[in-house]
């Protein structure tokens, strides 16, 4: 009686476990309970990539963020003026044009870079162009370097200034800076006060000029100080005037004594 007992409990825990391995196997079908491989591949990628994974949503929305973070530096990059190029032809603004596209070379000036312009010809209303004068020269920097180039002088409405300077290497190129329209007529009324000085550079009658020293003599002002000497081989004493207004170096009076 008692080896019947026991083989009944036997048969009894028997059916049930698989009962119970027969139920499992079913919710792994149905999609019911995750399969252990899949637990342990998911638990894997968990351990990789941290205990708490983002979710999809998640991740597109920090992408999102991401994405608009970096547009709006972009646009912020853009708005900020470069000061690279010189490309800003405003017709009402001919002078602050013109400044700046030989800024690199007034700036070696006012920076004291310059010691030496030698003027080797100059072509004086060139043929079909009555109000354009094209000096010739050689420009002599601290270092001793020698660069040549051409000043291109323009004439209009009673007064000569210097449309151009073409140069190479450092002393090349200009700025594109926005001023306000006041500074137009500084540059303006500037120019009236150099008018017998670039009469006579625009003629042909500049030999040479040579800086000896520069002074600073106020905030975003120096003054240059040296000799100019006439194609006739007369020298005098002379000094150069330059300022820094809105970033952009200009020549405000030039004294032949």
């Amino acid at each position: 009686m008692r080896k019947i007992l026991i083989l009944t409990v036997i048969i009894v825990v028997a059916c049930t476990a698989i009962a119970l391995a027969s139920w499992q196997v079913a919710s792994w079908v149905r999609g019911d309970i995750e399969a252990p491989a899949s637990r342990s591949a998911a638990s894997a990628v968990s351990a990789m990539n941290g205990t708490n994974a983002p979710t999809a949503a998640q991740t597109a929305e920090r992408q999102g963020r991401e994405a608009s973070v970096s547009g709006g530096e972009a646009r912020q990059a853009e708005a900020v003026p470069t000061g690279e190029t010189f490309s800003y032809t405003n017709p009402d603004q001919r002078y602050v044009t013109e400044t700046q596209r030989h800024q690199n070379f007034l700036k070696a000036l006012g920076e004291g870079r310059i010691s030496r312009l030698d003027v080797t010809a100059t072509d004086f209303q060139p043929a079909g162009d009555p109000n354009s004068s094209n000096v010739y020269v050689i420009i002599t920097t601290t270092d001793g370097a020698r660069t040549d180039g051409t000043i291109v002088m323009k004439y209009a409405e009673g007064k000569w200034r210097i449309g151009a300077v073409r140069l190479s290497g450092t002393l090349a190129g200009g700025t594109n800076y926005k001023v306000p329209n006041s500074f137009e007529s500084d540059l303006a009324r500037a120019l009236d006060e150099q008018q017998p000085f670039l009469k006579k550079v625009a003629e042909g009658r500049l030999g040479y000029m040579s800086i000896d020293s520069v002074n600073q003599v106020g905030e975003g002002e120096v003054v240059l100080t040296g000799k100019v000497a006439s194609k006739g081989g007369s020298t005098f004493p002379s000094t150069m005037t330059l300022k820094k207004d809105y970033c952009i170096w200009h020549i405000t009076n030039v004294v032949c004594l």
